[in-house]
């Protein structure tokens, strides 16, 4: 009997799917990247919060940031999709954070 060798990327990713990592991992990536996914558009002052049913949600400082980021969402929007590997986010909900900044 011959055992199957397999890459240890291929193990990692089918163990992330299995768990439900992978939705985690994107998180992390689109936080850590923002700033260039965004064009550099006023760094801090927005960031992904969260996704769900593959609509992406991020909280902007103030309305300022807000009607920015809305100005620029397909662009936004091309750069998850194509740059950074995630076609299944289909959209993006923008909300202004609340309390203290």
């Amino acid at each position: 009997m011959e055992t199957e060798v397999k890459d240890i990327k291929d193990i990692i990713d089918e163990v992330k799917a299995e768990k439900g990592f992978a939705k985690y991992a994107d998180g992390m990536r689109l936080y850590e990247q923002w700033d260039d996914i965004t064009g550099g558009l006023m760094p801090g002052s927005s960031e992904p919060s969260m996704i769900k049913d593959d609509i992406l949600f991020v909280v902007a400082k103030n309305s300022v940031v807000l009607q920015e980021l809305m100005y620029r969402k397909t662009l936004i929007l091309r750069n998850i999709q194509g740059h950074n590997g995630m076609p299944h986010i289909k959209d993006i909900k923008f909300t202004i954070r609340s309390g203290p900044a």
